[in-house]
């Protein structure tokens, strides 16, 4: 009787052994040894005394791109200038007149490097006498924007400025930026904040305003900076 149980309990456990199924080792995911695409040749864009932005077709990875660093050459030897997340990066700090060269390189998680982009190379402006200003006009429906850009040419800090200019009397003025307005009949002023008269060689400020236009649109004209005229460009 005894050894019947032993010879039962025996052919249960070989039986139950059967349905048992091997797991086969967990695959491990191939290390990730692909570079990025090389990026696209730098272009540089709205170059001043002492910076510039640069901007660049992206690179494309088969998994990611995490980021770039730009390089500049110098001495003939190319040296990691800064890193930037994206496709675009304001290089400054430049000295006035002078030629620059820059290229890319893109990075993924995993480390792997593209090979540098063609490089890129243009000259800074040369230093002038102190701001000057652009002015660009929108004008919709019954309303319009105006908008400007005050950039400092000068190699010191600027400690103020005063743009007038006539403003048609059918024109209603509702917000200004980056400064306070005053007007008496067709004739107004802006000048600047505290916080906004100081600007940095190389820099620019942005300011505007806007508002509604009774009957047909008479633009702002006649627009002095600090005593120079500034060009005005009327997007009809």
């Amino acid at each position: 009787m005894f050894r019947r149980m032993l010879w039962t309990t025996f052919l249960a456990i070989i039986a139950a052994s059967s349905l048992l199924s091997v797991s086969a080792p967990a695959a491990h995911a191939a290390p990730d040894t692909q570079p990025p695409t090389t990026p696209g040749t730098p272009t540089a864009n709205n170059i001043t005394t002492t910076l510039a932005t640069l901007v660049w077709n992206p690179s494309t990875d088969n998994v990611g791109v995490t980021g770039y660093t730009v390089q500049e050459l110098k001495g003939g030897t190319w040296i990691d200038y800064t890193t930037a997340p994206y496709n675009v990066v304001t290089v400054s700090h430049l000295s006035a007149a002078t030629s620059y060269t820059f290229a890319v390189i893109a990075h993924d998680a995993a480390g792997n490097n593209s090979a540098r982009s063609q490089p890129v190379t243009f000259s800074t402006l040369p230093y002038g006498t102190g701001l000057t200003c652009s002015i660009f006009i929108q004008p919709f429906n019954n309303g319009y924007t105006l908008s400007g850009s005050i950039l400092n040419m000068a190699p010191t800090v600027s400690d103020g400025w005063k743009l007038t200019f006539t403003l048609p009397t059918s024109l209603s003025v509702d917000v200004v930026w980056n400064g306070t307005m005053t007007r008496t009949g067709d004739q107004a002023t802006i000048v600047n904040f505290p916080f906004t008269g100081t600007i940095y060689p190389g820099y620019s400020l942005s300011i505007g305003f806007s508002g509604t236009s009774t009957g047909t649109f008479v633009p702002p004209s006649g627009f002095v900076l600090n005593g120079s005229p500034c060009p005005v460009t009327i997007n009809h």
